[in-house]
């Protein structure tokens, strides 16, 4: 079995724990976009028109990508998912994964934006845009429709490269400047600011990847990483470091809510891990060069992994069992 941490490594504090009292991730007060209409439960981005699209129980689910589409972005909060199509019909679709392990279908949103990042905490995604530096705030309903709570207008947010939710707390970072802001969703979609960390004051990371008590921050240029605990006031505790060299090289990470599973798309292999209550990295099952498939995105519920290849443009729902083992559970 490969390990995927060949040697740890004493605590070193990588990340800046300093907050800066300036700045914060709504960089103006949010506003409305223009021509969003009020709903209830907040304001829906002009366009977004949810329709229906009957569920089933059939193994494998209907096809969702027509072909010669391919999606960008897969998203799930506690128990729904969100699949994204956004280079050229900037269409989504909710979706649940029911008991057997199958992926039931619910409502089908077209022209919901162009979108760069989707963040999910354990109930609401985060719809951000790189480039206007926009956003809105949603949950999707029992029902599977998309609920917006409040939208973000161009230029009303920082600037972000990549964002990690650990529980209801997200971790947006930028990494040209090496700095980030913690922050949690009120009910009403607002974005609340818990603590900020200016420029340089935070570790050159390339991926994250968290549990429900965790963050990995992985380097993937130098192998290297940190695992860390948000706090419930934005501070980020560090729990154990590995120098450059000591993890495996690790393409994209994917987790439930206590196991991880890091992946190399150039290799096709991969490692299954757990991350203890110190911050240690316990690998439970390692899949050799060529034992996994082709994934081109991930997302994952809870207790489910749903994984998706825009080459086939075909998916599978996955389960992580204890001992490491993922076991297949459906197709669509």
């Amino acid at each position: 079995m490969h390990s995927l941490f060949q040697r740890v490594i004493p605590l070193v504090l990588m990340l800046g724990l300093a907050a800066c009292t300036s700045g914060s991730l709504a960089a103006t007060e949010a506003t409305p976009s223009p021509g969003a209409t009020t709903t209830t439960g907040g304001t829906t981005p002009t366009g977004v028109t949810p329709t229906s699209i009957t569920p089933t129980g059939a193994t494998p689910a209907p096809t969702i990508v027509p072909v010669g589409l391919r999606v960008s972005i897969i998203a799930a909060t506690h128990d729904r998912v969100m699949v994204y199509q956004g280079e050229t019909v900037q269409r989504a679709f909710t979706a649940r994964v029911d008991a057997n392990g199958q992926l039931l279908f619910l409502k089908e949103i077209d022209h919901i934006g162009l979108w760069t990042h989707i963040v999910a905490t354990s109930d609401t995604l985060f719809f951000y845009n790189l480039y206007l530096r926009s956003g809105f705030v949603a949950r999707i309903g029992s029902d599977g429709a998309l609920i917006t709570l409040k939208t973000y207008a161009a230029g009303s947010v920082k600037e972000i490269t990549h964002f990690v939710a650990q529980g209801d707390s997200v971790f947006a970072y930028h990494r040209d400047t090496r700095s980030g802001t913690v922050f949690t969703f009120e009910a009403d979609g607002t974005i609340t600011n818990r603590k900020t960390y200016g420029p340089g004051n935070v570790q050159d990371l390339t991926n994250f990847v968290a549990t429900g008590t965790a963050v990995f921050g992985y380097n993937h240029d130098t192998r290297s990483g940190t695992v860390f605990h948000i706090e419930a006031d934005g501070t980020i505790t560090n729990l154990k470091s590995y120098a450059p060299g000591n993890v495996q090289n690790i393409t994209d990470f994917v987790a439930t809510a206590d196991r991880v599973f890091a992946y190399n798309h150039d290799t096709l292999s991969g490692t299954v891990f757990r991350i203890e209550a110190d911050g240690t990295i316990t690998n439970l099952k390692s899949y050799a060069p060529g034992n996994v498939q082709r994934i081109t995105q991930f997302g994952a519920t809870a207790d489910r992994l749903v994984f998706f290849n825009n080459f086939t443009q075909k998916g599978v729902v996955s389960r992580l069992d204890p001992d490491g083992s993922i076991v297949n559970l459906s197709t669509f």
